[in-house]
């Protein structure tokens, strides 16, 4: 493989590893709710619509979620039909 080809494999890996960090999706997922909600805001805006902000309803949170337990399948028992 050429020298340029395998630089450009190892960005393009780095890259995608990058892109897996939870942060840094959380972070994107929060620019862009923002923008959202900024357009929204600026069309309301334009359109003379007022609208009041709801109360916000905080959640407790007890602990991670509850996982159900996997039910055991019985074992079936071993065939000797072969063993004849």
């Amino acid at each position: 493989m050429k020298p340029t080809a395998t630089i450009l494999v190892c960005v393009l890996a780095a890259g995608l590893a990058s892109a897996q960090s939870s942060s840094i999706l959380q972070n994107t997922r929060n620019t862009m709710n923002s923008v959202s909600n900024h357009a929204t805001a600026q069309s309301n805006e334009a359109l003379g619509v007022h609208q009041t902000a709801a109360p916000v309803v905080a959640q407790k949170v007890i602990g991670p979620p509850v996982r159900e337990r996997k039910k055991e399948r019985p074992v079936p028992a071993p065939t000797h039909a072969g063993w004849l």
